[in-house]
Protein backbone atom coordinates (compact mmCIF):
# COMPACT_ATOMS: atom_id res chain seq x y z
CA UNK A 1 0.00 0.00 0.00
CA UNK A 2 2.81 2.42 0.81
CA UNK A 3 4.24 2.11 -2.71
CA UNK A 4 0.87 3.09 -4.17
CA UNK A 5 0.57 6.09 -1.87
CA UNK A 6 4.15 7.19 -2.53
CA UNK A 7 3.53 7.03 -6.28
CA UNK A 8 0.36 9.10 -5.99
CA UNK A 9 2.18 11.61 -3.79
CA UNK A 10 4.97 11.97 -6.37
CA UNK A 11 2.48 12.98 -9.07
CA UNK A 12 0.57 15.21 -6.65
CA UNK A 13 3.74 17.00 -5.58
CA UNK A 14 4.73 17.43 -9.24
CA UNK A 15 1.36 19.05 -9.95
CA UNK A 16 0.23 16.26 -12.29
CA UNK A 17 -2.83 15.37 -10.20
CA UNK A 18 -5.02 17.55 -8.00
CA UNK A 19 -7.00 15.01 -5.97
CA UNK A 20 -6.38 11.59 -4.52
CA UNK A 21 -9.15 9.09 -3.82
CA UNK A 22 -8.05 6.50 -1.29
CA UNK A 23 -10.16 3.38 -1.11
CA UNK A 24 -9.90 0.65 1.46
CA UNK A 25 -11.47 -1.62 4.00
CA UNK A 26 -13.12 -0.24 7.13
CA UNK A 27 -15.17 -3.30 8.05
CA UNK A 28 -13.65 -3.84 11.49
CA UNK A 29 -13.94 -1.44 14.43
CA UNK A 30 -10.21 -1.51 15.20
CA UNK A 31 -8.91 -1.15 11.63
CA UNK A 32 -9.47 1.70 9.22
CA UNK A 33 -7.34 1.27 6.11
CA UNK A 34 -8.73 4.36 4.36
CA UNK A 35 -8.07 6.76 7.23
CA UNK A 36 -4.54 5.37 7.59
CA UNK A 37 -3.91 6.05 3.90
CA UNK A 38 -5.26 9.60 4.15
CA UNK A 39 -3.17 10.28 7.25
CA UNK A 40 -0.03 8.98 5.51
CA UNK A 41 -0.62 11.35 2.57
CA UNK A 42 -1.35 14.31 4.83
CA UNK A 43 1.87 13.71 6.76
CA UNK A 44 3.71 14.07 3.46
CA UNK A 45 2.02 17.34 2.59
CA UNK A 46 -1.16 16.48 0.68
CA UNK A 47 -3.91 18.90 1.64
CA UNK A 48 -6.83 17.32 3.47
CA UNK A 49 -9.10 19.07 0.97
CA UNK A 50 -7.46 17.16 -1.90
CA UNK A 51 -8.01 13.72 -0.37
CA UNK A 52 -11.29 11.85 -0.82
CA UNK A 53 -11.88 8.78 1.33
CA UNK A 54 -13.82 5.68 0.31
CA UNK A 55 -14.45 3.56 3.39
CA UNK A 56 -16.14 0.71 1.52
CA UNK A 57 -13.51 -0.29 -1.03
CA UNK A 58 -13.49 -3.93 0.01
CA UNK A 59 -12.04 -5.09 -3.29
CA UNK A 60 -11.00 -3.60 -6.62
CA UNK A 61 -14.45 -3.95 -8.16
CA UNK A 62 -16.16 -2.17 -5.26
CA UNK A 63 -13.52 0.58 -5.30
CA UNK A 64 -13.92 1.24 -9.01
CA UNK A 65 -17.72 1.04 -8.94
CA UNK A 66 -17.86 3.44 -6.01
CA UNK A 67 -15.31 5.79 -7.64
CA UNK A 68 -17.81 6.27 -10.46
CA UNK A 69 -21.16 5.99 -8.65
CA UNK A 70 -20.36 7.71 -5.33
CA UNK A 71 -17.50 10.05 -6.19
CA UNK A 72 -18.39 10.88 -9.80
CA UNK A 73 -14.92 10.05 -11.09
CA UNK A 74 -14.88 9.97 -14.88
CA UNK A 75 -11.12 9.74 -15.44
CA UNK A 76 -8.38 8.49 -13.18
CA UNK A 77 -4.85 7.29 -12.78
CA UNK A 78 -4.75 3.98 -10.95
CA UNK A 79 -1.71 3.53 -8.73
CA UNK A 80 -1.03 -0.13 -8.08
CA UNK A 81 1.44 -2.96 -8.55
CA UNK A 82 2.12 -4.26 -12.06
CA UNK A 83 0.57 -7.70 -11.45
CA UNK A 84 -2.71 -6.01 -10.47
CA UNK A 85 -2.80 -3.12 -12.93
CA UNK A 86 -4.40 -4.63 -16.03
CA UNK A 87 -7.37 -5.96 -14.03
CA UNK A 88 -7.83 -2.60 -12.32
CA UNK A 89 -7.86 -0.75 -15.62
CA UNK A 90 -10.20 -3.32 -17.17
CA UNK A 91 -12.71 -2.92 -14.33
CA UNK A 92 -12.56 0.87 -14.38
CA UNK A 93 -12.98 1.11 -18.14
CA UNK A 94 -15.86 -1.38 -18.24
CA UNK A 95 -17.58 0.75 -15.59
CA UNK A 96 -17.19 3.84 -17.78
CA UNK A 97 -14.12 5.46 -16.23
CA UNK A 98 -11.36 6.68 -18.54
CA UNK A 99 -8.52 5.02 -16.66
CA UNK A 100 -4.78 4.75 -17.12
CA UNK A 101 -2.32 2.97 -14.88
CA UNK A 102 0.82 3.89 -13.01
CA UNK A 103 3.02 0.99 -11.94
CA UNK A 104 3.83 1.52 -8.28
CA UNK A 105 6.42 -1.21 -7.72
CA UNK A 106 9.02 0.60 -5.61
CA UNK A 107 10.71 -2.60 -4.46
CA UNK A 108 10.43 -6.36 -4.91
CA UNK A 109 7.77 -8.26 -2.99
CA UNK A 110 8.53 -11.46 -1.10
CA UNK A 111 5.12 -12.99 -1.77
CA UNK A 112 4.85 -11.98 -5.44
CA UNK A 113 4.29 -15.55 -6.66
CA UNK A 114 1.35 -15.90 -4.31
CA UNK A 115 -0.08 -12.54 -5.42
CA UNK A 116 0.24 -13.46 -9.10
CA UNK A 117 -1.47 -16.82 -8.54
CA UNK A 118 -4.29 -15.12 -6.66
CA UNK A 119 -4.59 -12.60 -9.47
CA UNK A 120 -5.67 -15.34 -11.89
CA UNK A 121 -8.71 -16.06 -9.74
CA UNK A 122 -9.34 -12.36 -9.21
CA UNK A 123 -9.51 -11.81 -12.98
CA UNK A 124 -12.13 -14.53 -13.30
CA UNK A 125 -14.11 -12.93 -10.46
CA UNK A 126 -13.86 -9.48 -12.06
CA UNK A 127 -15.04 -10.75 -15.44
CA UNK A 128 -17.97 -12.49 -13.77
CA UNK A 129 -18.96 -9.41 -11.73
CA UNK A 130 -18.87 -7.11 -14.75
CA UNK A 131 -19.94 -9.19 -17.71
CA UNK A 132 -22.28 -11.79 -16.19
CA UNK A 133 -23.60 -10.81 -12.77
CA UNK A 134 -23.51 -7.04 -13.21
CA UNK A 135 -22.87 -6.83 -9.47
CA UNK A 136 -23.32 -3.90 -7.15
CA UNK A 137 -20.87 -3.17 -4.30
CA UNK A 138 -21.64 -4.23 -0.74
CA UNK A 139 -22.39 -0.61 0.15
CA UNK A 140 -23.31 2.39 -1.95
CA UNK A 141 -24.29 5.45 0.08
CA UNK A 142 -24.50 9.19 -0.50
CA UNK A 143 -22.72 10.81 -3.41
CA UNK A 144 -19.58 12.84 -2.72
CA UNK A 145 -18.39 14.38 -5.97
CA UNK A 146 -14.63 14.80 -6.41
CA UNK A 147 -13.97 18.38 -7.50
Amino acid sequence: MQDRLDSAFELYEAGKIENILVSGDNSEADYNESDNMAKYLQERGVSEDDIYIDYAGFDTYDSMYRADYIFGVKDMIIFTQEYHLSRSIYIARRLGIDAVGYVSDKHSYMSIKKYKAREVLSRIKAFSEIEILKSKPKFLGERIVVE
